[in-house]
């Protein structure tokens, strides 16, 4: 059984559905979170992708208010 994920804030569960999941595939866009992600999901079976998810094949754009890490979105 697979897992896709794409919940930013929880680079953690990467590692810890990798446990229990066959595969979990995450996708992460912005660069210094995908860092993160990948130091926090190391395991083979997790395969992350520096990319977001949307309904057509428009580059992203990261929005991040008032320079708010923590309160960014695409």
């Amino acid at each position: 059984m697979s897992l896709h994920q794409q919940i930013w804030e929880c680079f953690r569960c990467a590692a810890i559905y990798s446990e229990f999941f066959k595969q979990v595939i995450t996708f992460e866009p912005h660069y210094r979170w995908f860092a993160c992600l990948s130091a926090n999901a190391p395991g083979e079976n997790v395969f992350k992708y520096r990319a977001a998810l949307g309904n057509d094949n428009e580059p992203v754009h990261i929005v991040t208010p008032g320079g708010n890490m923590g309160g960014m979105f695409v």
